[in-house]
């Protein structure tokens, strides 16, 4: 099982010699890791990132450059990385160290084990925090209990980005799909699996404060792009369900497609009813948004009509 470690890079001089140097030994030592490669992805830095990471790979065959140019930003870096992986497992490892190199045999275990997603937790028993900023702890710890909440999913550590993805998660979910051009990446995909169905473990890791250079998380410029990105996923993950359902019941046949309309026009009355909507109010309601339920019926229709032939 080949193993690609992805790691974004924006202004990473003086992280990057000192994370080859920990992280490689570390990945030879390890069975589970000693198929791997190293994909370091120079995002658009202005100081000597890009300089760096190429003498890193003239001298290791295993290192693959990637040098960024068009609009920056940590998704889009991971996205690139993501796309020239060439590995089974890939792992998003952060530039300034914060990750220990020392777990990710313990994400590639579970992966091995037959899950498809390995969390890297720091909330669970096990793992640990050094110089976790008291802001952004309770900030991280708002919004997960939030995304747990509202999608069901029982992992602590959602927004960590240091996960182990087996390649047919990111294969399924699609690279180009992935709106996220930003730290709000390490929400998006794993939603997006877990709403797919994959299978996760939560593994407990380590996280240390970066000692050099500047932190690219900024709560200030980030904080609405979470929010925004939660909203639309939760929307997207209810339109799956229905799709899921309604796929189910229908089997692509036009006459299973009247009786679902019908049952759910049975389901919706009940609920309305025992919400306290009377009748007249359930009309308004139809009749504003009468068009709307079309264009949905019709979506969710064809996309289930398609999954099922």
């Amino acid at each position: 099982m080949k193993i690609s470690i992805v790691v974004p890079a924006h202004n990473e001089e003086g992280n990057l010699e000192n994370l080859a140097f920990a992280l490689i030994p570390v990945l030879e030592r390890h069975n589970e890791t000693q198929d791997y490669e190293l994909v370091l992805v120079d995002d658009n830095s202005q100081d000597r990132t890009s300089s760096i990471i190429d003498a890193l790979a003239s001298g290791n065959p295993r290192i693959k450059p990637v040098h960024r140019t068009d609009t920056p930003g940590f998704g889009n870096a991971i996205k690139t990385g993501f796309k020239k992986a060439t590995g089974d497992v890939i792992i998003p490892f952060m530039g300034d160290l914060s990750d220990s190199p020392e777990d990710i045999s313990r994400l590639v275990s579970k992966i091995e084990d037959g899950y498809d997603i390995a969390y890297g937790s720091r909330f669970v028993d096990g793992g640990s925090l050094n110089g976790y900023p008291r802001s952004k702890m309770l900030a991280n710890r708002s919004f997960n209990n939030l995304v747990r909440f509202s999608f069901g999913i029982p992992y602590k550590d959602v927004t960590n980005a240091f996960k182990a993805y087996r390649r047919e998660v990111l294969d399924a979910i699609g690279i180009d799909s992935i709106d996220a051009q930003g730290f709000d990446l390490t929400v998006e995909v794993p939603l997006k699996a877990h709403i797919l169905g994959f299978k996760g473990v939560e593994v407990p890791v380590s996280w240390n404060g970066r000692k050099r250079g500047e932190a690219k998380l900024k709560l200030s410029r980030n904080g609405s792009i979470y929010g925004k990105r939660l909203l639309k996923l939760f929307f997207w993950g209810n339109l799956v369900s229905l799709k899921d359902l309604f796929g189910s019941v229908i089997k692509g046949s036009w006459l299973g497609a009247l009786a679902a309309l019908l049952l759910g026009v049975v389901i919706l009355t009940l609920i309305f009813s025992l919400s306290g909507f009377s009748n007249e109010d359930f009309e308004k309601l139809i009749n504003r948004n009468v068009y709307i339920l079309l264009i949905l019926y019709y979506f969710v229709y064809e996309d289930s009509h398609r999954f099922c032939n």
